[in-house]
């Protein structure tokens, strides 16, 4: 019996919100920013809109190649990244990463931050 492999093509392009902005204290406690929020739910219903089949679900691996500021700290995107792809049904579940290949490019000062990733389900 074969099994196909899901993977997925996924890009989004605007403007990144990091986990240094992620949150804000609230009466002793941290919650989340509109900021944040909004940028998440953005990165979810894009990828949610380019998912061309099932939810990947259990075990995954994810090249990234995000394009950001010169200002920007791009590995503050990871989070923000794999919580968009579980809210978006694009992975059961982000603990069940396995390899993660992150590279990092920088755009000139006012264009667009770009989020390319291919989610690839680990084989069978």
């Amino acid at each position: 019996m074969t099994s196909t492999v899901k993977n997925y093509g996924l890009t989004w392009t605007g403007k990144a919100v990091g986990k240094n902005r992620m949150h804000v204290p609230a009466r002793g406690r941290l919650i989340k920013t509109a900021e944040y929020r909004t940028f998440l739910e953005e990165l979810a219903v894009t990828f949610r809109s380019q998912r061309t089949g099932d939810m990947i679900p259990g075990e995954f691996t994810v090249a990234a190649r995000v394009t950001v500021g010169p200002r920007t700290d791009g590995h503050n995107l990871i989070d923000p990244i794999f919580d968009a792809l579980e809210q978006g049904g694009i992975v059961e579940n982000d603990r069940y990463l396995t390899s993660l290949s992150f590279n990092i490019r920088r755009h000139k000062q006012g264009e667009p931050d770009v989020i390319d990733l291919h989610v690839q389900q680990n084989r069978i």
